[in-house]
C-alpha cells in the first residue's frame, strides 16, 4: 500500500510537473503577447501622438510667425505715432511762437497807428497854426 501511495504520489508529482511546464509556458507565451501588445500600444500612442501634434505643432509655428510680424508690425506704428507726435509738438511750438509773433506785430502795429494818429493831430495843429499865422501876418 506505501508503494501505491508512492506511484500515486509520483504520478501526480509528473501531472503537476506537466501542469507546471504547461503553466510556465502558457505564463511564457502570455508574457511574450502582453510585451508585444504593449510595444504595439506604444507604436499606436506614438503614432496617434505624432498625427494629433504635428498638426498642432505646425499651427503654434505658424502662429508664433504671425505673432512676430505681428510685433514687428506694432514696433513700427509705435514709432510711427512717435514720430508723429515729435510732428505734432514741433507744429505747436511753431504755432505758438507764430501767435506770439502775431500778437507783437498786432501789438506793434496798434503803438504805430497810435503815433500815426498823434502825428496826425500834431501835423493839423501844426497846419492850423501855420495857417493862423499867415493869416495873421
Amino acid at each position: 500500500e506505501l508503494q501505491r501511495t508512492v506511484q500515486d504520489l509520483e504520478a501526480e508529482l509528473l501531472k503537476s510537473r506537466s501542469v507546471a511546464k504547461e503553466s510556465l509556458e502558457k505564463s511564457q507565451e502570455l508574457e511574450k503577447r502582453f510585451h508585444e501588445t504593449d510595444k504595439h500600444f506604444e507604436e499606436t500612442i506614438r503614432t496617434h501622438l505624432n498625427e494629433t501634434t504635428e498638426p498642432t505643432r505646425r499651427e503654434l509655428s505658424s502662429l508664433r510667425a504671425e505673432l512676430v510680424t505681428k510685433s514687428d508690425q506694432l514696433t513700427i506704428l509705435q514709432h510711427t505715432i512717435e514720430e508723429e507726435k515729435l510732428k505734432r509738438q514741433r507744429l505747436e511750438m511753431k504755432l505758438k511762437r507764430l501767435k506770439d509773433e502775431y500778437i507783437n506785430v498786432r501789438k506793434e502795429l496798434y503803438n504805430r497807428i497810435e503815433e500815426n494818429n498823434t502825428l496826425q493831430h500834431e501835423l493839423i495843429e501844426c497846419r492850423l497854426k501855420n495857417d493862423y499865422n499867415l493869416h495873421i501876418t
